[in-house]
């Protein structure tokens, strides 16, 4: 498997796990989520990701890729713009998908609006909620619960000030 952002890979699983009988019938609800996703992906950012014990670091410039991999960086094979694509065409088979607006909120000082998104597919379900800059429209975090009850949560941060690339 090439080695790709964590950020993407959790953007990517939004997207793509997502069942929504055609792209162009995202609820008003959903509209915002996909948006805020694409637009982060594509934005110079880092993110930091915490699942469990483990934490994982990505940084995207330039449309271009790096994940930290035992303490080494390294560049994914797979493009900021190749991963929206395959979302994209994912989200094309898809089933079911549906979003919810929640109560804003302020993540590290920033306004937020926030949205549940709950997916089902092949009977996996993924709860994921998305805390969306109101100035930007960019994402700051995404929390997905994992299927199966014993996965937990994966809390992904994304920050964009003075981004570089790491090699």
């Amino acid at each position: 498997m090439p080695i790709r952002s964590t950020a993407l890979a959790l953007a990517a699983a939004v997207l793509a796990t997502s069942t929504t009988p055609r792209a162009a019938e995202l609820s008003g609800d959903c509209k915002p989520v996909f948006a805020a996703l694409e637009k982060s992906i594509q934005a110079n950012h880092t993110t930091t990701t915490n699942r469990g014990t483990d934490v994982l670091h990505g940084v995207t410039v330039d449309g271009a890729v790096y994940i930290q991999v035992r303490g080494a960086w390294r560049k994914s094979e797979i493009s900021a713009r190749d991963n929206i694509a395959m979302s994209r065409e994912n989200l094309k088979d898809a089933s079911e998908f549906s979003c919810k607006a929640l109560p804003d909120s302020v993540v590290d000082g920033t306004p937020a609006a926030n949205y549940a998104t709950h997916t089902v597919n092949d009977d996996v379900v993924i709860d994921t909620r998305i805390a969306i800059a109101k100035g930007t429209g960019l994402a700051l975090s995404v929390v997905t619960r994992l299927p199966g009850g014993g996965g937990g949560d994966v809390v992904t941060r994304y920050a964009y000030g003075n981004v570089k690339a790491p090699i």
